[in-house]
């Protein structure tokens, strides 16, 4: 049975022999009659009711106002406005997985960012290990291996700035 797909429960019974052949035509007649988008919007519509009842106060809903005899078509249902889509209910995301833009902490390359701006313009080619290197040199105990990440980041942001002023530039000059 590799590479196949599961079976439902309907497709077991179907295959089994030990199920009489009435029993699996009465199955199949019901199978055939079985709408999903249907069940959906009537799993959906008595679920809002299951909700709208356990949230009311004291649990004190009369049965009219949950209304589980009569079935809504799908359309009315999911253009009702105020009910709640249980089974496509987003949960809200977690707040630190989203991007920030802000800083958690004060730019250690601050006060030198001219000086690494001008290198890079005079030597596109040069790398943030490098930098680094020049910086503990220039500046001894003040920059270490540890800030490589953070200078990436760094550059990085100012190559996306500055290729999309030249972009711009360019744009201006031919255009």
């Amino acid at each position: 049975m590799a590479g196949r797909w599961p079976s439902t429960p309907y497709q077991r019974i179907a295959r089994s022999s030990d199920v009489s052949e009435a029993i699996k035509e009465r199955l199949k007649a019901e199978y055939l009659t079985l709408d999903p988008v249907y069940l959906m919007a009537e799993l959906t519509r008595l679920q809002a009711s299951l909700w709208s009842f356990a949230w009311s106060q004291n649990g004190l809903v009369e049965i009219d106002d949950i209304s589980l005899v009569e079935p809504v078509a799908l359309d009315q249902f999911s253009s009702a406005p105020n009910v709640c889509d249980h089974f496509r209910y987003n949960k809200p995301r977690d707040k630190r997985s989203l991007p920030r833009n802000y800083r958690t902490r004060k730019d250690p390359f601050e006060k030198v960012w001219n000086e690494i701006q001008l290198k890079l313009e005079l030597q596109p080619e040069s790398y943030a290990r490098e930098i680094i290197e020049w910086l503990s040199e220039k500046h001894p105990g003040q920059y270490t291996n540890s800030q490589v990440r953070t200078l990436q980041r760094r550059i990085n942001e100012w190559r996306l700035r500055d290729q999309s002023y030249q972009t711009k530039m360019t744009q201006l000059m031919s255009g």
